[in-house]
């Protein structure tokens, strides 16, 4: 807690958290996005090929993400956009799987009567499909951001870099400074609960 207060006092806190959030929140909202778009393409696409895509989405929800890193090195290196990605790579399909349990329980007859008055699949997207689903969205979003908050940590301990909440992680582990290793945990968790009280309340508005 000594660590945590010094940091605040002369500003290292939020040069150490600046960073780690710009990765969980570019990660959050670009997973956010394509977890939401691979659920409306599985959701509308005809229900065979939706039943071959779906199991997918499953195994991309429960691969381990961190296996990603060495391949991420190699192609990109260890700067900004492959802690991005990682982070993308985690939320998106849990978004896409909340998205997705939501489009299943729109009402069928509902659909078939928009279908049979000549709607678009993109007027059947924003009209029926995105309204209906965005409790789901909300709720998957409130249990993904902490996830992404502690997956853009573990992305700077893996890359190794020296900035960020993961990267003081790192550097003072190197050095078995305990006490700065705790401080930037602590920080991370209190940030993370921060995040989901955050959109917990957005979630909650938009459920009403």
């Amino acid at each position: 807690v000594k660590v945590v207060g010094s940091w605040l006092a002369n500003g290292v806190a939020w040069q150490l958290t600046e960073v780690t959030l710009a990765e969980a929140a570019s990660g959050f909202v670009v997973g956010s996005a394509v977890g939401i778009l691979i659920a409306l393409v599985v959701g509308l696409a005809p229900s065979i090929a939706g039943r071959v895509l779906e199991p997918g989405i499953v195994a991309l929800y429960a691969a381990p993400k961190f296996v990603l890193v060495p391949i991420l090195f190699v192609w990109i290196g260890n700067g900004f956009i492959p802690r991005v990605v990682l982070v993308v790579a985690a939320v998106a399909p849990v978004i896409a799987t909340y998205t997705l349990t939501g489009i299943r329980t729109v009402d069928s007859a509902r659909a078939r009567m928009m279908q049979g008055l000549g709607a678009s699949r993109r007027q059947m997207a924003t009209k029926l499909l995105l309204p209906h689903t965005m409790g789901y969205i909300a709720t998957g979003e409130v249990y993904v951001l902490p996830h992404a908050m502690f997956v853009a940590v573990g992305a700077e301990v893996l890359f190794g870099i020296s900035g960020g909440l993961g990267g003081t992680i790192y550097t003072q582990g190197q050095l078995f400074n305990a006490k700065e290793v705790f401080a930037a945990l602590l920080m991370a968790t209190v940030i993370s609960a921060i995040l989901s009280w955050i959109v917990g309340l957005v979630g909650a508005r938009l459920r009403k």
